[in-house]
């Protein structure tokens, strides 16, 4: 077995520090551009699991303490499992108890093997009941983190910093991104070209809704009632689902943190609408009754759904077209994915749509319609 582990790239010392034999190892999911994880189909005589060693950029970030991030997201895990969402993936403990293994500089921990449906980006949305079980998870996942304390040294934090942030530093990128366009003609580059100031003047004026809103506020009441740590990543290849359509698993936490559950709200609402404005009522309603949003909750939601889109836009852009010290790494990796014109058909899709949600004004009609509209049908 010591060969097998070391053929996959595992330490072989890592079999020890578990009180079960490992009876077959298989590297599975292999990262793209090495922005990912590995991870490992772990079988012994009883059951499976997940061996992952971290190796994701985000604990790589400067100054960033990957051991406090890693036990950060433990907690997490452990704190949601315990306050009610056993949906949530179990960390298989070590001999010791621990979560975390060290060996030579690496750091694995093993995880329940997931059973469960997961979907594709474009089927995800095409169950109402699928829609609505996912916003209620969602919100009981919120639920089952209130009162969470994070241990010293983790917040969560990333690389590239809060979402405020990132779009104010994003905004401030856009004469390169100009400037790279100019320098590489072509139909599509053009195209994103001729949308950069309108998506600038978009994302600005949603910037400014939300530093003169609420949100300040509301991030300061998150915290001091410790109801502020999000999944971070909550989208359809993070979430698995039975034949039913119940959500039976959630795993990832590599971006959970201390921040407004609302920016988790808003990936789900994007995620499995997708521009669908009934599909968007549904997850929204099913978290509201659930969860409900406040007022201020709701004039915020109007604008960051907005907002975090853009930063997603973003994202991609300073990855394709500005290449140096200051961009995400992140960015960089997931770019690399695809050939050339695969990225810039990429960027020219998100940038169309973000503007078509600004003409629709998507997050504003979406408030106003679970105001108006209660329920409409929605399922209980």
């Amino acid at each position: 077995m010591k060969t097998q582990l070391e053929e996959a790239g595992i330490h072989p010392a890592v079999q020890e520090e578990y009180p079960f034999a490992f009876m077959h190892v298989q590297a599975v999911d292999p990262p793209q551009g090495g922005s990912g994880d590995h991870l490992f189909h772990v079988r012994s005589e009883k059951a499976e699991y997940c061996l992952r060693r971290y190796d994701r950029y985000e604990y790589r970030g400067p100054g960033l303490d990957p051991t406090a991030k890693i036990l950060f997201e433990h907690s997490v895990a452990e704190h949601a499992r315990a306050g009610g969402f056993g949906e949530m993936i179990r960390i298989v403990p070590s001999r010791t108890g621990d979560g975390l293994v060290r060996i030579g500089g690496e750091m694995y921990a093993l995880f329940e093997w997931i059973r469960g449906k997961i979907y594709e980006k474009e089927e995800v949305g095409l169950s109402p009941t699928r829609v609505e079980r996912a916003g209620r998870a969602l919100a009981r996942l919120h639920k089952a983190m209130e009162g969470f304390q994070a241990p010293p040294g983790g917040d969560g934090a990333l690389p590239e910093g809060d979402l405020i942030t990132f779009l104010e530093e994003a905004l401030e990128s856009m004469p390169r991104i100009e400037a790279a366009l100019c320098a590489n003609e072509g139909s599509r580059n053009s195209k994103i070209r001729t949308r950069l100031g309108p998506l600038e003047s978009a994302a600005g004026k949603y910037l400014l809704a939300l530093q003169g809103g609420p949100c300040r506020d509301l991030r300061q009441r998150a915290v001091e009632s410790g109801s502020c740590v999000i999944h971070g990543d909550f989208k359809h290849n993070n979430i698995a689902f039975d034949e039913e359509d119940r959500v039976v698993k959630l795993w990832d936490l590599h971006r959970c943190r201390v921040e407004l559950p609302l920016v988790d709200l808003c990936d789900g609402l994007l995620n499995f609408s997708r521009g669908d404005m009934d599909a968007a009522q549904r997850f929204l309603w099913a978290y509201h009754e659930h969860r409900p949003l406040d007022e201020d909750e709701r004039a915020t939601l109007a604008v960051l759904v907005h907002l975090r889109f853009f930063c997603h836009v973003y994202y991609f852009m300073t990855g394709l077209f500005v290449e140096e010290e200051s961009v995400p790494r992140a960015a960089l990796t997931l770019m690399r994915r695809f050939g050339s014109d695969r990225k810039v058909k990429r960027i020219e899709g998100l940038v169309s749509f973000a503007l078509w949600m600004d003409r629709r004004r998507f997050g504003e009609r979406l408030v106003e319609r679970i105001a108006k509209h209660p329920r409409d049908g929605a399922e209980r």
